[in-house]
């Protein structure tokens, strides 16, 4: 009987492979985790793949730089309860990076990455 293995690899093991990349290589990781991988991962409610493919679309890695789709993958990290990914998004819709600013939505994730961090204080 065949063992059965998953190619998917822990975020630990991203986050160790990526530091090494980035400490190996001028270019970074981008190129190694590839932004489909992240969206993959993303899409299972994986917060720290939405904050990483956020990233990678606001600096251009791995593609286009593309700032309406780093605001949109920030959003969904801080809906799945990345704090840091609350405040960027936040910081995107006051500043109005990736599409029309709006002010009501940036305190929105300022007053979500609150919430986010009180809750982690508290256990």
């Amino acid at each position: 009987m065949k063992k059965e293995t998953t190619n998917k690899k822990s975020p630990l093991f991203r986050v160790v492979f990526a530091l090494s990349c980035t400490l190996l290589f001028s270019a970074g990781c981008g190129l190694i985790v590839t932004r489909s991988v992240l969206e993959a991962e993303c899409k299972e409610d994986d917060s720290r793949s939405c904050y990483d493919l956020a990233s990678m679309c606001k600096k251009g890695q791995g593609g286009k730089k593309d700032l309406a789709k780093a605001r949109i993958y920030y959003g969904i990290a801080c809906e799945k309860g990345d704090s840091m990914a609350c405040i960027f998004a936040g910081r995107m819709w006051r500043k109005g990076e990736g599409g029309p600013a709006d002010e009501s939505k940036a305190r929105y994730y300022f007053i979500e990455e609150k919430r986010l961090s009180a809750a982690k204080k508290s256990d």
